[in-house]
Parts: C-alpha cells; sequence; structure tokens
C-alpha cells in the first residue's frame, strides 16, 4: 500500500509555509532611510519563500503575504522611557514566538533584546566616542540611555552570536568593541 502525500497539488503558499516561520523586527520597516528599508528587503526576499512576519511600529510597503503585527507605543524619547517601549515590544515579540513558534527571530543593531540574528548597523559606543569629542551636546544622553546597555547586551552574550554586520570597517570595529 503506497502512502499518499498529504497535499496533492501543493501551491507556493503551502510549501513556503511548511518550511520556516521568519519574523523581523525594527522600529519602522519601508521604503526610505537605510535600516527601514534593509528590512523591508529582507521581508520581500523571505516573503516568496518562508512564512515571513514583520513587528515594528511603521509598517508600509511589504507584500500582502507578510503578516504585519505593530507595536503599540512609541516614545520619542531616548532616555529611559525607551526602554520601557522596548520592553514592551519585547514582550509582544516573545508572545508571538510563543504561539507562532518562529523558527528565526532577526533583530536590528541593539536596538530590541531578544532575537536570534542581529544585523548590526552601527554601534553606538563608537558613535559616542566619535561624537563625544566633536561635539558633546549631540551624545550627551546617550551615556544614561538604555541603547547602550542592549547594544552591550546583544554584543556580549553568547545567545546572540548570529550577527550580520553591513561593512567590514563595521565588522572590524565590532570585534575591537566587544
Amino acid at each position: 500500500m503506497s502512502r499518499q502525500p498529504a497535499v496533492e497539488n501543493s501551491s507556493p503558499a503551502a510549501d513556503r509555509v511548511s518550511e520556516m516561520k521568519v519574523a523581523l523586527s525594527y522600529r519602522k520597516i519601508c521604503r526610505g532611510a537605510a535600516v527601514p528599508n534593509y528590512c523591508r528587503e529582507l521581508a520581500l526576499g523571505f516573503a516568496g519563500r518562508f512564512e515571513t512576519w514583520v513587528f515594528a511600529r511603521d509598517i508600509r510597503d511589504v507584500p500582502r503575504a507578510v503578516r504585519a503585527v505593530r507595536f503599540p507605543f512609541e516614545f520619542r524619547s531616548r532616555r529611559l522611557e525607551y526602554s520601557v517601549n522596548s520592553a514592551i515590544n519585547m514582550l509582544l515579540l516573545d508572545a508571538y514566538r510563543a504561539r507562532e513558534r518562529f523558527d528565526v527571530v532577526h533583530t536590528q543593531d541593539g536596538d530590541l533584546v531578544g532575537g536570534d540574528v542581529v544585523t548590526a548597523h552601527a554601534l553606538l559606543r563608537v558613535l559616542f566616542r566619535f561624537y563625544n569629542h566633536l561635539n558633546p551636546d549631540h551624545v550627551a544622553w546617550l551615556p544614561r540611555s538604555p541603547l547602550l546597555w542592549s547594544e552591550d547586551l546583544v554584543y556580549r552574550a553568547r545567545r546572540y552570536r548570529h550577527i550580520i554586520v553591513t561593512s567590514e570597517k563595521l565588522r572590524d570595529a565590532l570585534r575591537k568593541e566587544y
């Protein structure tokens, strides 16, 4: 007795769903600035092969096949309130991760703790040292910001060892700093 496949006429959508679930996370996923557009391009590329989810406050210009979850709050402060915003976003992403069982969660920079893969676009510690000599007022807020703590946790913790860097210069800086 031969065994029949569960789905005889498989569709591209069915194949995609059966392969892998990928979640992308950043504050914005849209055309325009470098990181939001990078996330959008990843979503476009992944959507043809995997079940793709995006998590962001501002989501635009992604294919209909991509499932979008908007982060509920956006604090414009760079200080302590940002950590509340990040914690809420991280909890939301973790809840979806538990329910949907994502194979990969891809985050950007040290912005959100909790990803399996992190793309490094810039290092705040390096930028702080650079601007602290040129224009100290421009970065005076940064030492009190949870963004540095988050970046340290992401790049120093052993759990986050799948790091993609966007340039050789950044790779060298990342190795030197962390």
